[in-house]
């Protein structure tokens, strides 16, 4: 992997000096990744916001994503894989949502992996 990404953090805090919400602004706007064996390479590109709101009582946070969070073109055929639109996940994990609005091909963060490395494997 080569590339370079951007990132830019706004915190809030309660009275008594807690955080109660961060954003993270993320631009990412060229990856390369490269298959050593092959040779095959994948532009992976991304401009998202992640909102992070305290859950009342606790010291966990949700996470909110909007933007286009991946998004992959390759040549001859368009965006071919695309996790890009609105989604809130209930915790920092990600490993479960309440609430999803565009095409999200990694909701689960466990398919970034092997979606990426699938689309490196094709000649």
């Amino acid at each position: 992997m080569a590339g370079t990404v951007s990132d830019r953090f706004t915190v809030f805090f309660d009275a008594e000096g807690n955080v109660t919400r961060f954003t993270e602004f993320v631009s990412a706007p060229r990856d390369v990744w490269t298959n050593a064996e092959t040779g095959q390479s994948i532009v992976v590109r991304g401009h998202f916001v992640q909102i992070h709101n305290r859950i009342p009582g606790t010291d966990e946070f949700d996470r909110t994503v909007t933007g286009f969070r991946y998004m992959v073109n390759e040549p001859e055929e368009g965006v071919t894989i695309k996790d890009a639109g609105r989604i809130v996940y209930e915790d920092l994990n990600e490993s479960t949502w309440r609430d999803v609005a565009g095409r999200h091909d990694f909701a689960d963060e466990a398919l970034i992996g092997p979606t990426l490395c699938a689309a490196l494997a094709r000649p």
